[in-house]
């Protein structure tokens, strides 16, 4: 059963689905586009039979990708949203995969048994878990020996100039846009302060245990407004 806390957040996801994708190009000018596609590059390629799980996977973006990228890949993709998760069947029908599973889980307690899984993935959905240790145990549960999550995750700019701009434009600008699209001004005023607190970089990286993970990629984009990281389980 969800928390208090979580029930509010999937409601917040709920009420945004619809338009979701859209707002996510607006706000972005497209960049999170780009950002996704440099997050699967490093999952294998061609026809290497590999079982991925794409976590927090929203209306689908990334599970389509990754199935691109590899057509014999066994994708799950998962989201605690109803309604944003019955966004992504039709659109992964349209991009010409309909296998992918998807089904609605909570990443604080994944349905999976134990090694399960050679990679995970996660795209802007991390900051948004109640208890990130929690989810850092359960990736480690359901991932193979060796195997990798690919994160993709908000930052601060390190750079004093482009973090008072970038500030700027998601304390002041953001929200307002977000709202318009979506009708919920509250849930982007929501997602612009989570990803200011979230650690990003060395932070972040921290908090996965070396004597279980080994960092391989930590990768500012943009100046650090958002970072990939690839974490491997020893």
């Amino acid at each position: 059963m969800l928390s208090k806390e979580a029930t509010r957040i999937r409601e917040m996801f709920n009420s945004v689905a619809t338009n979701y994708d859209i707002a996510n190009d607006v706000l972005s000018f497209g960049m999170h586009r780009l950002w996704k596609k440099e997050l699967v590059k490093k999952i294998p390629s061609k026809k290497t039979k590999i079982d991925v799980l794409d976590c927090a996977t929203g209306t689908g973006d990334i599970a389509i990708l990754i199935k691109k990228r590899n057509s014999k890949a066994q994708v799950t993709a998962i989201d605690f949203s109803e309604r944003m998760l019955e966004q992504a069947p039709p659109k992964a029908a349209k991009a010409g995969f309909k296998d992918i599973k998807f089904l609605a889980a909570d990443i604080l307690n994944l349905p999976f048994s134990d090694k399960s899984f050679d990679h995970i993935t996660i795209s802007f959905g991390i900051r948004n878990v109640e208890n990130l240790r929690v989810a850092i145990s359960e990736f480690e549960r359901v991932l193979r020996s060796g195997g990798v999550a690919h994160i993709l995750e908000f930052g601060q700019p390190s750079s004093p100039l482009w973090a008072k701009t970038y500030t700027t434009y998601h304390r002041k600008v953001l929200p307002f846009i977000g709202g318009a699209i979506t009708g919920n001004l509250s849930a982007y005023s929501y997602l612009n302060k989570s990803s200011e607190e979230f650690p990003s970089g060395e932070g972040f990286v921290k908090q996965f245990s070396p004597t279980t993970w080994k960092c391989t990629e930590s990768t500012a984009l943009l100046g650090g407004i958002a970072y990939i990281y690839r974490l491997q389980k020893i």
